[in-house]
């Protein structure tokens, strides 16, 4: 618990020098707020701005990377941005399968990936 904690503050921390006009947790929690409110285009805005600055294969930047990349992903299906989806959903997925306390938000991005492949005549990979 003492190390998952110290990790996240790390996180948080590196993150707040990176993006200094707010930190991760509000934007974080701003982006939801336009998820929730279909405010699709200014989810997508956000979580590129966000994914740009983060590292995905960097350990401690992966949990956010992973969530972010899912809902700027989601956003994009919901925005029919369908091209643009699949790359965020595929970073999505392939992290969020490293990752044991986040079952849920998998089988999420694993949902919506499938959905996409479905909307682009994609079957095989649907499945």
């Amino acid at each position: 618990m003492y190390k998952r904690a110290s990790l996240l503050l790390a996180v948080l921390l590196l993150l707040m020098i990176v993006l200094p006009a707010q930190n991760l947790q509000q934007i974080y929690t701003g982006l939801l707020e336009n998820f929730r409110n279909k405010n699709y285009k200014e989810v997508i805005k956000t979580g590129e701005q966000v994914l740009s600055k983060l590292d995905k294969d960097r350990k401690p930047q992966q949990e956010a990377y992973a969530m972010f990349a899912y809902f700027t992903g989601s956003a994009c299906i919901g925005d029919n941005q369908y091209l643009k989806a699949e790359p965020y959903l595929r970073d999505a997925v392939r992290l969020l399968r490293k990752m044991d306390n986040k079952t849920d938000e998998l089988g999420n991005a694993c949902n919506d990936l499938g959905d996409l492949y479905n909307r682009m005549g994609r079957n095989t990979e649907a499945e």
